[in-house]
């Protein structure tokens, strides 16, 4: 399955920060927020990935291009503590020296600490840029020759464990069009509020649509799983928000189903949620 990428926004919630870099180049814990997210697409077993560019697009370019940016372990499991085989130091984007291990393929997936070659990563990146915003929507129906089967939308402030598996054989045994991925939360509105049925399948968008009332209400992640078909309800080469196609769904009876996780889930589009991410970070939460 393939995996996009939103990071075309000018990131207004985290200025100034984002006035000298892009929001998915915005650190928490010292580390860019989309390492975390290819990281954890990583895990997921995701192969390809298309990131859509806008706003100082070759900084992200050129930074996702450098040799190292996947952290793993120079230990092994096992070993006592004792390094695998001795490190070699080479030189990192930031310009420091970090420790890897030579010639060292991990069995298991990848944590956070020490670094692995790019080319070790296991994702194929490209990207697609937009001289002028065509919004979540806009931004998919561009690349629509590319997006043939089932695909996963995601934003580029999320740090996340959740588990896409589980969330696509939800979405595929209710032969769902667009699976929501949704956690519930204790201020919903702040992330835009969505109302299940009993059968999980969305009633309520936004409070812009209200067919019964809502079994379950939660919060809308921005992560979502979507088929090929959903791609007609966009216009091409034109300004275009996923919400429109949802409630155009919605409208039409189409299934569109959201799928409660209680994995952990944070967004950093704001300068408080940033901060609360860093604190998460530090405590060694996520």
């Amino acid at each position: 399955m393939k995996a996009f990428i939103l990071a075309a926004g000018l990131g207004t919630r985290l200025r100034p920060l984002t006035f000298k870099k892009p929001k998915p180049l915005i650190e928490v814990k010292g580390r860019p927020v989309i390492d975390y997210v290819l990281e954890w697409l990583a895990n997921q077993g995701i192969k390809e990935v298309i990131i859509n560019l806008h706003y100082m697009p070759d900084m992200i370019k050129r930074y996702l291009s450098a040799s190292e940016f996947v952290k793993i372990p120079t230990r092994i499991r096992g070993s006592g503590g004792k390094n695998l085989l001795p490190p070699r130091r080479v030189t990192g984007r930031q310009g420091m020296p970090l420790p890897t291990a030579r010639g060292v393929k991990p069995l298991w997936k990848y944590p956070r600490r020490g670094y692995l070659r790019r080319g070790e990563f296991g994702l194929k990146i490209t990207y697609s840029y937009e001289k002028n915003i065509l919004g979540t929507a806009g931004a998919l129906k561009k690349k629509e020759k590319e997006l043939k089967k089932t695909f996963l939308v995601t934003a580029c402030d999320s740090l996340t464990t959740i588990d896409i598996k589980k969330a696509l054989a939800f979405h595929k045994n209710k032969k769902s069009l667009a699976t929501m991925i949704l956690k519930k939360t204790k201020n919903p509105r702040r992330y835009g509020v969505i109302g299940l049925d009993d059968q999980g399948r969305v009633c309520q968008f936004l409070n812009k649509y209200k067919s019964e009332e809502p079994a379950t209400k939660a919060a809308h992640t921005g992560i979502v799983i979507l088929e090929p078909r959903v791609l007609q309800y966009i216009p091409p080469n034109k300004f275009y928000g996923l919400e429109r196609v949802y409630l155009q769904m919605l409208k039409k009876g189409d299934p569109l189903f959201g799928y409660l996780t209680g994995e952990f889930w944070h967004e950093v589009g704001s300068l408080k949620s940033l901060e609360e991410a860093s604190k998460i970070a530090s405590k060694g939460l996520f």
